[in-house]
């Protein structure tokens, strides 16, 4: 992200305080983020509060952000390893328990679409 990016996403929290924000963004952008130092710590604030009160979230939590569609099974198990790994390093209080992320890395796992006709139903 942009270095006035982290400053802005907390400006727009701030100024729309029933906002909720869901970051499905890989561990390396966390990175970069720690070299703001005290956009870095709100962050890690908003992150310790409880579930119940929390503004923010993590979600997908992968190592890179790759379409899962075009890896195998392990490729997508290791993705979420190593991502978490570096996530409990910047925050070792979050939770990630929402595997979300955009429209082609998940597009391939929806059920089939089978058309109906007059002598079969949907499958």
């Amino acid at each position: 992200m942009p270095a006035g990016a982290w400053r802005d996403v907390l400006n727009a929290l701030r100024a729309n305080p029933r906002w909720k924000l869901s970051f499905d963004i890989e561990p390396a952008s966390w990175t970069a983020c720690a070299g703001r130092p005290q956009a870095y710590q709100e962050f890690r604030r908003m992150l310790q509060q409880k579930p119940l009160d929390a503004r923010l979230e993590i979600v997908n939590g992968t190592f890179s952000q790759p379409f899962g569609w075009a890896l195998g099974g392990e490729s997508n198990i290791r993705q979420l390893l190593r991502g978490r790994e570096i996530l409990r390093r910047h925050f070792p209080e979050s939770v990630v328990d929402i595997y979300a992320v955009q429209e082609p890395c998940w597009s391939s796992c929806l059920p089939r679409f089978c058309a109906p006709s007059a002598s079969k139903p949907l499958c």
